[in-house]
């Protein structure tokens, strides 16, 4: 086979009737017809693009001669772009619907393109040119033809050239696991192995991320906790993911995934007293973050991020001092701090970097005195600002079918949106707790026709008996029990099932969830010891 390339005008190329793409139909105004029924929408973008950047310079087209003409082998879909910019009248003979969408697009492109000829490849014999349009479009064919990227191919080179492309939240995710040298092998040399798209689709989800003390903010990740914290949960999920042990049906849709945190025991999430001052990027500096030194730490349990959205909005991260803390059996070296300044609610780009103090003593008290001193202290969420009753960082083992059915329904729930449901369950699921408590820890003097407000008291003497319960905390469950007319009182929780007059309030429930979360912990892990 012999083939020689020039430039030929538009107007002598035909959309060819034989194309594999479709049954053979008897001529170009046919073939074009058929192609724009079987590829429309392709074909409009194909176009759109051509608009915006021109023929793609790697793509040569495949024709033959026929008499004057040439018959488009390969690249029938491009010639059918160009022969509507070239002529859009061309589709008034073959649909008016084509002819009114194609010309709509072609008045309103940013810019108009002027091509009348195109860069071909001729050739004197289609059977033998079968061979490289086969290659083209049959696959790798062993070497042969084109071999495809993989995805983590496809995110590397997203990543490079379009560092906002959301792919790089997963290669800095990686490299940042690579580089911490405090996960496992069986991660670090199976990263490739992971799919990625179940992950993605797992930190999707703003439950998650905060439940494994991650956030991600215009494609960056930050962590909410010291490195040997977020390494739990994160861990978990790869294991997982590396094992097979969950597929992407097991973390499809919200629920799936809230039913997947939910199997995190204590070990594998991280400890909510250790919760950074403010957020750190992942991979600042590549520096690990180890226990806070002397800096604020935000205890609450009940911050909830269940009521954020995927919609992420850059202005809500402030950047954080990095700390990294290395020691041996002799002494202890001083961390790297990098201070960086608020970012300013009204332009996210007014950032200030300072410079990185790097000393080398055995003296961390200067280090703490920087991150004190450059990191002010971050506003406490409103503990209340969650859809569900019980928060989702709240997390606990229970046994119980039952009573874990309407705990994941009650992290589920919008207290706002069903607060007549809420009530209810609220106060099945404290009974249900409490009973359980008086069966397993077999508590006598009781019978199964006592008011709640007596099962609850002979619970919590014997948790002050076992010295199990702290008396300041659980101050708020005597007053439950004493004053009737409390919002938190029991009596009130009878008033959400038997009162028809009684209206609950969202704010109030959560409130009530609040005061009697200590207690209701207390009573479950007794029960599962």
């Amino acid at each position: 086979m012999s083939t020689f390339f020039t430039d030929i005008s538009i107007d002598k190329l035909i959309v060819n009737p034989e194309n594999y793409r479709f049954d053979s139909v008897d001529n170009e105004t046919s073939a074009i017809k058929i192609m724009l029924q079987n590829h429309n929408k392709a074909i409009k973008e194909l176009l759109k693009d051509i608009l915006e950047n021109g023929l793609n310079p790697l793509e040569r087209l495949l024709v033959f001669k026929k008499n004057e003409f040439y018959i488009v082998l390969e690249g029938n879909r491009r010639v059918t772009a160009l022969k509507i910019i070239h002529n859009v009248n061309l589709l008034k003979d073959i649909e008016q619907k084509y002819f009114n969408e194609y010309s709509k697009i072609l008045n309103n492109a940013n810019s108009k393109i002027n091509i009348d000829k195109i860069s071909c490849a001729i050739t004197d014999n289609i059977s033998d040119s079968n061979k490289w349009i086969a290659l083209k479009h049959t696959g790798s064919n062993g070497g042969k033809g084109t071999i495809p990227w993989d995805t983590t191919q496809k995110r590397r080179f997203l990543n490079k050239t379009n560092p906002n492309n959301s792919s790089n939240i997963i290669t800095s995710l990686f490299s940042y696991i690579k580089s911490s040298n405090i996960y496992d092998d069986t991660i670090t040399q199976n990263l490739t192995n992971i799919p990625i798209t179940t992950l993605e689709r797992i930190l999707s989800d703003p439950y998650v991320r905060e439940n494994i003390g991650i956030d991600i903010k215009k494609n960056t990740i930050y962590k909410l906790y010291p490195d040997s914290e977020i390494k739990k949960p994160l861990s978990k999920i790869l294991h997982d993911l590396i094992n097979k042990t969950i597929v992407v049906t097991d973390v499809y849709t919200k629920n799936d995934r809230l039913d997947y945190i939910e199997t995190f025991n204590s070990n594998s999430l991280p400890n909510y007293a250790n919760k950074l001052n403010k957020p750190v990027e992942i991979l600042s500096n590549l520096n690990l973050i180890n226990l806070p030194l002397q800096t604020t730490i935000d205890n609450n349990s009940n911050n909830d991020n269940s009521a954020n959205t995927d919609n992420i909005n850059s202005n809500n991260i402030n950047n954080s001092a990095t700390t990294n803390n290395t020691s041996n059996n002799t002494s202890n070296n001083t961390s790297n701090t990098n201070n960086i300044a608020n970012i300013d609610n009204n332009n996210s780009s007014n950032i200030n970097n300072s410079t990185n103090n790097n000393n080398n003593n055995n003296n961390n008290t200067g280090n703490s005195s920087s991150i004190k001193s450059t990191s002010p202290k971050r506003d406490n969420k409103d503990i209340n600002k969650r859809k569900a009753l019980i928060p989702s960082t709240f997390h606990v083992k229970i046994t119980v079918p039952r009573i874990q059915q309407i705990y994941k329904e009650l992290k589920k729930l919008d207290v706002s949106d069903f607060p007549n449901s809420t009530s209810v369950l609220f106060r099945v699921f404290l009974e249900l707790v409490v009973d359980e408590y008086i069966e397993k820890l077999n508590l006598t003097g009781l019978s199964n026709n006592d008011k709640l407000n007596k099962k609850v008291q002979a619970c919590i003497d014997d948790l002050k008996s076992k010295n199990l319960i702290d008396k300041n905390k659980v101050k708020p469950i005597n007053v439950a029990i004493s004053n009737h007319d409390s919002l938190f009182s029991i009596n009130t929780f009878n008033s959400y099932v038997h009162n028809k007059h009684m209206l609950p309030d969202a704010t109030n429930l959560k409130n009530t969830w609040n005061q009697f979360e200590y207690f209701i912990l207390v009573l479950l892990n007794s029960i599962t010891k």
